[in-house]
């Protein structure tokens, strides 16, 4: 078996999710650790018996297991720093007048600050692990310069109670860690660029040393091939993903719907409306809104993901067979003097989601909320990320998914488009047959059929919910309207969400809030 050990020396790991900025990456991913080994190689002579070994660790598979304790993140402090290399105009040398530029550095503090990473099927030879125990004994830093660790070869770890056991689980993780891959040194050696920067300053010493001629030449090449400024390293881009989670008992593992409960949340601002706030019964106009801006804002970054689009990568527009982005508003409810006004909205993303789509589904909503987001007549209004509203409790993702361990009892709080029309005429078995379609639309979203089911027009939530029939209705292809009530469901376990169903549930409707302690519901 081979193992890596890693302390974070702060007791703080700095580092930005590559998915979402602004919330810190925890567990470290094992492409970031690559990437820091790799720079102390770099930087240290490239001795070629490191880069054997660091071959060797790209060639083997993911870790089997990486034991990494909880960890709390931090509030999100933005600071200022000075653009290198970007004076302000008119020449000023001073790096004290550089322009600054906001910058955000998300950070976590662990319970514990080991970290391990174990390879159950890597026999590393002796050669190898000497040249391993070399470049960990390099490394400095991994992720941000102020996240200062100690690395080492790991041949007896020290595992505390507090370590919790990530596994790869490409079926539901709870987080998707990039990944290394073979070919991944010579790449990131490319992307260093230490053979530009030996060359820059050869040129360098010899303009310093030579003359006449030579001088000259040396001046132009460097001018020509570097515009006369020293190469900087590029930032690398791994974007192979592998999904982990959190191996638990079976009976300590709450049933998990298909969207993943880190949800990417946003508020919404007016822009110069006449409407100050959106009521939770324009919820249908929104989230329609939003998705065709969605579908607009992504068109230059290339073909559609079918995981945002909710059809097939093919010309029939054939709608998708698998779970894809849902659209949540984000309404004020179940709380006494709730409104009902919608506070934000949040994008529910399948569980396979990888990195490189979380990350241009950021890039998409970052551009909707630089230019706005345009509802036609209820006006133009500005996305604003969740971190702008840390004491907002329906504006956080455990309000709507339960949090880790999950809610017994949900109830909606946009009523349930029904998926199929019921077809009996007594209204006890009517009634049936829709407490069926519920039990069937748990099922569907990877959550264990509900224990008990409640329907009503009069939402099941005390405060901030109109009836069931103040909803505009969804209409069906033929153009039909579909039938629509609220719901209440208990599930003989906790779940963890979101939970949306129903004919709607992609599109703002059958959204169901967890009943938390402390809240009233009716």
């Amino acid at each position: 078996m081979l193992r890596l050990g890693i302390e974070f020396l702060t007791g703080y790991y700095v580092a930005t999710h590559p998915a979402a900025r602004g919330k810190p990456e925890w567990p470290p991913h094992p492409a970031r650790v690559f990437m820091a080994m790799a720079a102390a190689h770099f930087e240290t002579g490239e001795d070629p018996a490191e880069a054997t070994a660091l071959k060797f660790i790209e060639k083997i598979d993911n870790p089997s297991v990486i034991l990494a304790s909880p960890a709390q993140p931090r509030s999100v402090v933005t600071h200022y720093v000075p653009v290198n290399d970007n004076l302000d105009p008119g020449g000023a040398p001073l790096p004290i007048l550089r322009s600054r530029q906001p910058r955000d550095f998300p950070r976590v503090r662990p319970d514990d600050p080991v970290v391990y990473y174990c390879w159950a099927d890597a026999d590393a030879d002796a050669g190898t692990a000497q040249a391993l125990q070399g470049v960990c004994g390099k490394v400095t830093r991994i992720g941000h310069s102020s996240s200062l660790v100690r690395m080492w070869l790991a041949e007896n770890p020290v595992i505390s109670e507090m370590h919790g056991h990530w596994i790869p689980d490409d079926l539901k993780p709870q987080e998707q860690l990039r990944a290394v891959t073979p070919g991944s040194l010579d790449e990131l050696r490319r992307l260093y660029r230490s053979d530009d920067m030996a060359e820059f300053d050869r040129l360098d010493a010899l303009i310093a040393t030579a003359k006449g001629k030579a001088k000259k030449e040396a001046k132009h090449e460097l001018a020509t091939r570097f515009g006369g400024t020293r190469p900087q390293p590029v930032r690398p881009d791994f974007q192979i993903t592998t999904g982990y989670r959190i191996a638990r008992p079976s009976a300590e593992l709450p049933p998990h719907s298909v969207w993943s409960d880190e949800l990417l949340i946003f508020g919404l601002r007016p822009v110069e409306n006449a409407h100050p706030r959106l009521d939770i019964l324009s919820s249908a106009t929104l989230v329609g809104g939003l998705r065709k801006a969605m579908l607009k804002t992504a068109e230059p970054f290339g073909p559609i993901p079918e995981f945002i689009s909710g059809h097939k990568p093919d010309s029939t527009a054939t709608p998708s067979d698998r779970p894809h982005c849902g659209i949540l508003p984000l309404p004020f409810v179940g709380r006494e003097h709730a409104d009902g006004h919608i506070l934000g909205v949040a994008l529910a993303l399948p569980g396979n989601v990888a990195a490189k789509d979380r990350l241009l589904l950021s890039r998409i909503m970052a551009g909707i909320s630089e230019n706005g987001l345009v509802l036609g007549r209820i006006g133009k209004w500005k996305l604003v990320p969740e971190r702008e509203y840390p004491a907002l409790h329906n504006i956080r993702a455990s309000t709507w998914t339960g949090g880790h361990e999950g809610s017994r009892t949900w109830s909606s709080v946009t009523p349930v488009s029904f998926d199929e029309h019921p077809k009996a005429k007594d209204v006890d078995d009517y009634e049936n047959e829709i407490r069926e379609m519920l039990k069937k639309a748990c099922t569907r979203i990877g959550l264990p059929e509900p224990e008990h089911v409640d329907i009503s027009h009069v939402s099941f939530i005390k405060y901030g919910v109109p009836t069931a029939y103040q909803f505009a209705r969804l209409a069906r292809k033929d153009g039909s309207l579909r039938r629509q009530l609220h719901a209440r469901i208990l599930f003989s376990t906790p779940v963890v969400g979101p939970v949306l169903l129903g004919a709607g549930r992609y599109r703002g409707y059958g959204l169901f809030k967890p009943l938390l302690a402390g809240e009233n519901n009716g």
